[in-house]
């Protein structure tokens, strides 16, 4: 799952998503996005909280 959310943050950079909620909205609106982020056309994706701690964790590990 990492690989993925990684994949959807980058994306929404690339897409010029401005926030985490967008972010999930679109992936939970449109197949296309979300398999191209890597996840399944009819898989769950990542709640906004979930994908909140996964960039605060990722940006922590950095800081370290």
């Amino acid at each position: 799952m990492p690989n993925t959310n990684i994949r959807a943050l980058i994306a929404a950079k690339i897409e010029q998503i401005p926030t985490m909620a967008a972010l999930v909205r679109r992936l939970k609106n449109d197949p296309v996005f979300r398999y191209i982020c890597g996840f399944g056309v009819i898989a769950s994706v990542p709640s906004e909280a979930t994908m909140s701690r996964f960039l605060r964790e990722l940006t922590e590990t950095g800081n370290s």
